[in-house]
């Protein structure tokens, strides 16, 4: 309620920034807001009915239960072993928490990317993780002409946007980020025939100028390669895990979010 000084009228105030209520004088909310205290609320997504997955990672501790929250929300078909754990989190205090272990969705035409534009992006906090452990990736199982993979490469175990339709990887980071235990927005963007990868809102690698078609059919893996083999998983925190199809956010360098992706 807004007092007759232009103030909010709640309880006594905080200084979180979760919960900035009370009785705010005009001042105070300038000063609270430029000292980071005022809550900044998100604003709608434009291209929210794009959105073909949003994993934001909420819920209890050690729950296993991963609400989609794209307008088609979507179930998952199996869970090898992710949960959604209070360790560690980016946003509202937890995370989809891959142990070498990951989650997959069945075949469905919103994760068939085609030739058009797309964005793949999550925030990621890796520990360890095994040769060309993937983040998310699309494919059939024991098929190496697979969709596509967000993925940490062999050896190098820089990040690396693996392409189906080429079987290979067509653009690789320069930043190791795999066993930072540190949060790292990752994002890859196609806009046109141009495909980039950003980590920390800067493009890392070469621009991949192709107008290629990703191959149908498949299964979306969530912290594991979709090969079939055991060892292709990560070890690391997934938060606000976000698929845009149609739409490709990023063409150049941009500011990463401060605050979840929004659910409308």
């Amino acid at each position: 309620m807004i007092g007759f000084n232009g103030g909010l009228i709640g309880a006594d105030r905080t200084t979180s920034i979760s919960a900035a209520v009370g009785v705010w004088t005009p001042g105070e909310q300038i000063k609270a807001r430029r000292t980071n205290v005022w809550p900044v609320v998100a604003t709608a997504d434009p291209y929210y009915s794009s959105v073909s997955l949003l994993l934001h990672g909420d819920g209890a501790n050690n729950s296993t239960t991963f609400v989609d929250n794209s307008p088609s929300p979507k179930t998952i078909a199996n869970n090898y072993g992710n949960i959604i754990s209070t360790t560690q989190s980016k946003f509202n205090g937890a995370s989809i928490f891959c142990n070498n272990t990951h989650m997959t969705y069945a075949a469905n035409t919103a994760f068939e990317l085609g030739s058009g534009d797309f964005t793949i992006e999550c925030w990621y906090r890796g520990t360890t993780g095994a040769d060309y452990s993937a983040i998310v990736s699309k494919g059939l199982f024991e098929n190496t002409t697979g969709a596509y993979a967000l993925h940490f490469r062999g050896g190098s175990n820089l990040l690396g946007f693996y392409l189906g339709s080429t079987d290979s990887n067509v653009i690789t980071s320069t930043t190791n980020i795999k066993t930072s235990g540190t949060w790292n927005h990752v994002a890859v963007s196609r806009i046109g025939n141009s495909t980039k990868l950003f980590i920390n809102g800067t493009q890392e690698g070469s621009t991949y100028v192709s107008n290629f078609t990703i191959p149908t059919g498949g299964i979306l893996s969530v912290g594991k390669y979709y090969y079939g083999y055991s060892g292709d998983s990560v070890t690391g925190y997934i938060d606000d895990l976000r698929i845009t199809k149609g739409v490709g956010r990023y063409s150049a360098n941009f500011a990463v979010p401060t605050l979840p992706f929004p659910d409308a």
